[in-house]
């Protein structure tokens, strides 16, 4: 996420497309390494998948952090600002993040587990976690623009309303493999829209020179959502599909 916030200090009048070209390689990465994981898992077991994930993730992470500049150097050295707590906006901005995490990353980890309750093949799951992260990276471009057009807050909203409702009325139906794809793409363009979205929204809010202490203020609200959601969802799916 902290390349997040780069694009903000660069970008003033197409700030929303900016971030989702950013955000829109995460997504394609996504949708390869979904496929790629499979085949090492299958091929290599586990342990090397999980290996060669990760000297991917130097080769390419660690080039793309030496090569980054921000525009201008930030003279604050504080990783905490509580008086921002003070500010409506950005208390509901948090607010919101913090509860709209806890279930944007179960579809893409479910995903699978959901083919395989429906008996089908692990390569399945696989393409279908290939197609959410695909059409998360068409949604994050899409939101981008709109952000443009539409007001980053409006947009943020619209990404939130895409992703809700279709959890809400395709998620709990087993209607196949084709109302799973179809979910997967909707649901993969309203997420991908939120992560693109947030830092634009952050960044109009507060500034540029704001827009990293507050974003890393925002992001690190996410973490309930990332420790919490994924298993409580585990364990209402495993007492509803076995």
């Amino acid at each position: 996420m902290a390349v997040s916030v780069i694009p903000a200090q660069y970008f003033q009048r197409k700030r929303g497309l900016a971030n989702g070209i950013v955000f829109a390689g995460g997504g394609l990465g996504g949708a390869v390494i979904s496929i790629a994981a499979e085949q090492l898992i299958r091929r290599l077991g586990t342990a090397w998948a999980f290996r060669i994930t990760g000297l991917l993730t130097l080769a390419t992470g660690l080039p793309a952090a030496w090569l980054l500049r921000e525009q201008s150097p930030r003279r604050r050295t504080t990783f905490i600002d509580w008086r921002l707590f003070r500010n409506p906006k950005f208390t509901l901005l948090f607010l919101a993040g913090s509860i709209a995490m806890f279930p944007l990353f179960v579809p893409p980890f479910f995903l699978p587990l959901y083919a395989q309750s429906l008996s089908l093949s692990s390569s399945t799951g696989a393409a279908l976690v290939a197609g959410f992260n695909f059409s998360s990276a068409i949604g994050r471009i899409t939101m981008g623009l709109l952000c443009d057009k539409l007001g980053p807050i409006n947009t943020l909203f619209l990404s939130l309303l895409v992703s809700g409702l279709s959890m809400l009325l395709m998620w709990p139906f087993r209607g196949g493999l084709g109302l799973l794809l179809a979910f997967a793409i909707i649901n993969g363009f309203g997420n991908g829209g939120f992560f693109s979205t947030m830092p634009t929204v952050v960044g109009n809010v507060f500034g540029s020179e704001r827009v990293a202490l507050a974003f890393g203020m925002i992001v690190t609200g996410w973490s309930g959502g990332y420790l919490a959601g994924g298993p409580n969802c585990g364990i209402l799916a495993q007492r509803v599909w076995w």
